[in-house]
């Protein structure tokens, strides 16, 4: 089995193709850091379970510390119903 884009630790896939998600939180941190002028207050929303969603939230949150002006205020974990 091969997953793409998205994968879920219990997948047991043999293969993944995709890009690292904790990586793309970071860039996101950076990203959002720097449209808001390095300054202000955040909320940060993932869905609980999704395993690719999880290691971004994770990017984020480490990156985030670098901007000692930005406040995360509130980190929300949402669910995703199928």
């Amino acid at each position: 089995m091969i997953t793409i884009d998205m994968d879920t630790v219990e997948s047991e896939r043999d293969f993944f193709v995709g890009g690292d998600n904790y990586e793309y939180g970071r860039v996101h941190a950076q990203t959002i850091a720097e449209a808001i002028g390095e300054e202000g207050k955040i909320l940060i929303h993932h869905n609980v379970g999704q395993n690719s969603q999880e290691e971004r939230a994770r990017g984020f949150m480490d990156e985030i510390k670098n901007y000692p002006d930005i406040e995360v205020v509130q980190a929300v974990a949402g669910q995703t119903t199928v």
